[in-house]
């Protein structure tokens, strides 16, 4: 994260973090050119002249930096050894010409040699960066498997990308190279054992079958096609694919790779652009609407969203602003005439009747236990009793 960061920064001119990826990896460009060209001299001058480039050419990155720097590193290595490789082979020349008195326009290997190498460098340059990198570390001598170690893939993996490096390699000098005459093969005519019929017979294609042993078998076109079509449709090839997808998706590699580019990804001004215009469209569907509707009428009805509804619910009516709102809500006419019509009808229910009676009773039985009240009522009780006793007296 902090790589592509400061990339970012030095592509945009900010030396400070050129600085900080020049002392990053410094001593790595160090060594691989010292190891490369077996002078710890002349690596230093090769690594000099690789920042230089990099600084000039840091506009053009746009995958990993490290892969990136170790490729134009490699590749000024490589210039380095064909130089002197070059000047090496000149000198016995000219040496062996001076003794042998040949002519210098017949020696024209060392030419040869010369644009061959340029031809590979430009079909080299002409690769992605994925192909270019396995290539690289191919030719530097690496295995297969500390290829696949370094970069962080499978060997299976690094063996197509070579075979793909190469194959485009070969293409591309096939006009350069001396053309070698092909022996003409005849294509036998004969029955195709699939569709029975007299057709030119194509090469030969395995055919395994239980019940007999394994050999050969030779097809027309269109019915090898067929086969192979239907071969690669079978489920038991889908699921072992499938398979084989799923044991590298858990790899943690791939997990981690996977989620740095995401992390990057969801950043890009563009792609939160984008998100927001699907956001927007997408709530406006009727199905999600609908989804969102129940999933909150289930939501809102959970014991610990009511709590915290409730909490929240008191927090916010202790707010001053709040109360005072709430004031001068209840102060309007249309509210008060609401209120008593909602009291009205609410009085009028028959259960809220038998609840009023009910609490009456309660409330007067509690009531007549009082101290206070009994005090009252054996009071009036004697004031009575006088009272007919003087109205008998007189």
């Amino acid at each position: 994260m902090k790589v592509s960061l400061w990339l970012r920064k030095a592509q945009q001119g900010d030396s400070a973090s050129f600085s900080k990826l020049y002392e990053k990896y410094n001593k790595k460009v160090l060594k691989r050119c010292t190891s490369m060209l077996k002078d710890e001299d002349l690596g230093q001058d090769v690594a000099s002249n690789v920042w230089v480039s990099v600084f000039k050419k840091i506009g053009t990155c746009k995958g990993h930096f490290s892969s990136w720097l170790y490729t134009i590193a490699t590749n000024s290595c490589l210039e380095e050894i064909r130089k002197r490789k070059q000047e090496k082979v000149k000198n016995e020349r000219i040496l062996k010409e001076r003794k042998s008195g040949v002519a210098s326009e017949k020696l024209d290997d060392l030419l040869i040699a010369k644009r061959d190498y340029q031809a590979i460098q430009r079909v080299i340059e002409t690769l992605d960066e994925e192909n270019k990198e396995v290539l690289i570390l191919k030719i530097n001598g690496l295995t297969n498997e500390e290829v696949a170690q370094k970069i962080g893939i499978s060997v299976g993996a690094v063996k197509s990308r070579v075979h793909r490096a190469r194959a485009r390699v070969k293409k591309f000098l096939g006009s350069d190279r001396r053309k070698v005459e092909k022996p003409v093969v005849k294509v036998p005519q004969g029955v195709c054992p699939k569709c029975k019929k007299e057709k030119p017979l194509s090469a030969e294609f395995f055919h395994r079958n239980k019940s007999r042993k394994s050999g050969f078998q030779q097809y027309c076109k269109e019915c090898k096609s067929k086969i192979a079509k239907e071969y690669h449709q079978r489920p038991k090839s889908k699921e072992v694919k499938t398979e084989t997808q799923k044991k590298y998706n858990q790899r943690p590699e791939v997990k981690e790779r996977r989620r740095r580019y995401d992390k990057e990804y969801s950043q890009r001004p563009e792609v939160k652009e984008k998100r927001k215009e699907w956001m927007k469209e997408y709530s406006q569907r009727p199905e999600v609407k609908e989804r969102r509707k129940e999933y909150m009428k289930e939501y809102i009805h959970r014991p610990e969203v009511k709590e915290e509804r409730k909490r929240y619910g008191k927090e916010y009516s202790q707010r001053p602003e709040v109360k005072e709102k709430a004031k001068k809500y209840r102060q309007k006419p249309e509210v008060k005439e609401r209120k008593r019509e909602r009291e009205k009808e609410y009085s009028q229910r028959p259960e809220v009747k038998e609840k009023k009676r009910e609490r009456m009773r309660e409330y007067n039985k509690e009531y007549c236990q009082r101290p206070e009240v009994k005090e009252r009522r054996n009071a009036r009780r004697r004031e009575l009793r006088r009272r007919k006793r003087e109205e008998a007296i007189g």
